[in-house]
């Protein structure tokens, strides 16, 4: 009787049981990606603020209020908190994050052409070939679609069906002016991208906006009253003039944060532009920096010459419809993560790219943090950082120097000697990204870094 009385009982669960089998097959399928993604037809809008550093922002813990409007979108969206550019120059800074290849990809090449390779996906291109319209509008002299002084082929319009360069240098309401002309007409969905200059040397603002840093400037010099860092660049590197006055370099970053303010409020007004068009709720926006600037952090004045922090740690928000924050994603994140999270996020199947960043969309959806090493590369220097540590290597010397991210956020201590586990782990990693790139020491094999500041105008 007891075993009848059981079976009859297992014949009653069965039902249930396969209903829940089932719902967790399809769970399951789902978690490991089995199911087809579902497409959205998202409009995208790509920031990309030149020069900008992520610790001069109040989202990343700047204590001067620089960025209201911004720490305000990082509050109610996503921000990731450790994140890391590829190279600290433009070019090739700007192709990896378009395309999700590492800077060696571009590197090597024919002084001043910065174009991407005609045989590299972009982003642009992957998107109108999926039926989207594609606007640029670009402050930049190197992201452009005709040749300049400094890119010789300009080459950056593959893919956009109207790729405006008018504002060259120009504030970013000139930016903004351009692309408010056509938002009423641009077809949906769209993909725009936005080239600011605002926070690249040198750090002026238009006439009208009132500055709030630059406001008690004790020294005498003209040069740093108009913004511009070269004094100090040339009597770093070239040993011109005498020693650096902390009241010259406090106007130069007071300046600074008065350009970061200024595109802070053009942030706002582009915000409020695109609500009143209907055109924000189904809209996924990216902010993101090609590189940051030193201001004789290490002695370095600038970019395009160091890896440290200042140069390649900047900031990443994302605004994607459904999400609400505040989501802040702990760990090491690269500009190479940028194109493949967008078109997860918009359903795009990865693996018909050869993407080299991983898709943060599990992180965005799950608000946990990530893991792993993301790395950067220029003129001979490499450098490999796990979030924690982070290991800085010239190919030329042959030396290494490690750090303590955690103990040490202005990378001053070389603890090498202390910590050869994490030294070994981490060059072995170098070297396989290295490898893994697809051409190792490209630096090497074509232009020294001199010739490619030449290029960019670094250099007479």
């Amino acid at each position: 009787m007891r075993g009848l009385a059981t079976s009859a009982a297992s014949r009653a669960r069965r039902p249930a049981a396969a209903a829940l089998l089932a719902a967790a097959a399809a769970l399951l399928a789902a978690a490991g990606g089995c199911a087809e993604p579902e497409r959205r037809d998202w409009n995208v809008i790509v920031l990309l603020a030149d020069t900008l550093r992520a610790d001069h922002l109040g989202a990343y813990g700047y204590p001067r209020p620089t960025s209201p409007n911004l720490d305000a979108f990082a509050a109610e969206n996503v921000l990731f908190a450790d994140h890391r550019s590829q190279s600290p120059c433009t070019f090739p800074s700007v192709n990896s994050i378009l395309t999700s290849r590492s800077p060696q990809r571009f590197t090597g090449r024919e002084r001043g052409v910065f174009d991407i390779p005609a045989d590299v996906p972009a982003l642009a291109g992957i998107l109108q070939a999926r039926g989207y319209a594609t606007l640029a509008v670009s402050a930049s002299p190197i992201v452009r679609a005709t040749p300049t002084d400094l890119n010789k082929v300009g080459g950056f319009d593959r893919g956009f069906d109207l790729f405006l360069e008018r504002c060259m240098w120009r504030p970013a309401a000139c930016v903004h002016t351009d692309f408010f002309t056509y938002l009423p007409v641009l077809r949906r969905p769209f993909f725009l991208y936005l080239h600011y200059m605002d926070t690249h040397a040198p750090y002026r603002q238009p006439s009208w906006y009132q500055k709030r840093f630059f406001t008690d400037y004790q020294g005498n010099k003209q040069w740093v009253r108009v913004g511009n860092p070269k004094p100090i660049e040339r009597r770093v590197y070239e040993g011109v003039g005498g020693a650096v006055e902390e009241a010259d370099l406090r106007g130069l970053i007071d300046l600074y944060d008065d350009s970061i303010g200024f595109l802070d409020e053009q942030f706002a007004l582009l915000l409020r532009t695109l609500a009143e068009a209907g055109a924000l709720d189904d809209t996924l926006i990216a902010v993101i920096a090609d590189h940051g600037e030193s201001f004789l952090e290490h002695e370095h004045m600038l970019h395009c010459r160091t890896l440290y922090d200042p140069e390649i740690k900047v900031p990443w928000l994302m605004r994607v419809p459904g999400i609400a924050g505040p989501v802040r994603i702990a760990g090491p994140t690269a500009n190479l993560d940028v194109v493949p999270t967008i078109l997860d996020l918009l359903g795009e199947d990865l693996t018909a790219f050869e993407f080299e960043g991983t898709s943060r969309r599990p992180a965005i959806e799950r608000g946990r943090p990530v893991t792993g090493t993301v790395f950067a590369t220029w003129g001979g220097l490499d450098t490999a950082t796990d979030g924690r540590h982070k290991l800085i290597t010239h190919r030329e010397s042959a030396t290494a120097k490690l750090y303590d991210l955690a103990a040490d956020p202005g990378e001053e201590q070389d603890v090498a000697a202390d910590r050869p586990g994490e030294l070994r782990r981490l060059a072995a990693e170098l070297e396989g990204w290295r490898r893994a790139a697809g051409k190792d020491g490209a630096e090497a094999e074509g232009e020294g870094v001199e010739e490619q500041l030449r290029a960019l105008g670094y250099l007479q």
